[in-house]
């Protein structure tokens, strides 16, 4: 279970239905141009791999403002630690996770930081947040992952191509705090979640569609997300935080397009207070049968309940 098949459950998908607004897509993005076309990687690699190179570039350029930067572990570290420590009879993460792996995800994990410290090679990090993207399978869904996984160079070129339009201040015009990759403090009460970012009351998501389109699943997530907050904050690693959001947001980076939207406008008419009390009411039945499902088949055999 995880946020994603959560927000399935039919009574949260009715809810949004009902409260959430019907017109999603502004008409002025309808018609945006696309200007960095989809290089057809493996499996769609880009998105993932976009979604690390943002951040590290949003760190990099904040680093150099008076804009606080909050970070947390990246789900490529984690899955490494994770790998690294437990032995092949235990680990979790042992599935194909062989020793050129974790040179890889090592050598990935240093030159972004040196990126993040206005060092690094660009060109070569494109090609090594492949890796890290591909091991995060191994977080969120522990299918798909194949150690012959190599890194696409046209996937690279891409990768960069957006980049280079990508300006953050421009974009988010930040002005007190950043959050790089938030776990929500209650995630486990959902089988976990973790957004890709928070810039002061905004909660924002980055996409790498060629279309331009806010869909219900993608508004319906970063719904949960709210109300994932609004309940207990955030864990970065400097602490929690907890401060109020005010509208959510999506970065459209194969057009350049950032599209945000007040929780008011999202949910009109008090929507959002009813969408939260049916989204609350589900966690509560998800965990009564969880613990229900632990008494009979024994503690962490858990399933999609």
């Amino acid at each position: 279970m995880s946020l994603t098949n959560f927000i399935k459950r039919p009574r949260i998908r009715e809810a949004f239905g009902k409260y959430a607004t019907k017109d999603r897509t502004p008409g002025a993005f309808k018609t945006c141009p696309l200007l960095v076309k989809d290089a057809q990687g493996p499996n769609g690699s880009a998105g993932t791999s976009f979604d690390y190179l943002a951040r590290f570039h949003i760190a990099r350029v904040m680093s150099k403002t008076e804009i606080r930067v909050h970070r947390r572990q990246w789900i490529s570290e984690y899955v490494q630690e994770r790998s690294y420590r437990y032995s092949t009879d235990e680990g979790i993460y042992d599935i194909g996770m062989n020793e050129e792996w974790h040179e890889y995800l090592t050598g990935a994990h240093f030159e972004a930081n040196a990126y993040i410290q206005g060092k690094g090679n660009v060109k070569w990090l494109a090609l090594l947040v492949q890796y890290m993207a591909h091991s995060d399978l191994l977080k969120r869904t522990m299918m798909g992952f194949d150690n012959r996984f190599d890194a696409c160079g046209r996937v690279a070129i891409e990768l960069i191509e957006m980049l280079e339009l990508f300006d953050p201040i421009e974009v988010f015009q930040p002005k007190k705090h950043v959050y790089l990759n938030p776990e929500f403090v209650i995630a486990d009460k959902v089988g976990g979640a973790d957004a890709e970012l928070i810039i002061d009351d905004r909660l924002i998501e980055i996409k790498t569609n060629n279309r331009l389109t806010l869909t219900k699943s993608t508004l319906l997530q970063l719904a949960g997300y709210v109300v994932l907050h609004d309940h207990a904050g955030i864990k970065m690693d400097d602490g929690v935080h907890h401060e109020p959001l005010s509208s959510v947001g999506i970065y459209f980076a194969r057009h350049n397009k950032f599209v945000t939207i007040p929780l008011c406008d999202l949910f009109p008419d008090k929507g959002y207070q009813l969408f939260r009390d049916v989204f609350v009411d589900e966690i509560k039945i998800y965990e009564e049968n969880s613990l229900k499902n632990q008494r009979l088949h024994g503690v962490g055999a858990l399933e999609d309940l």
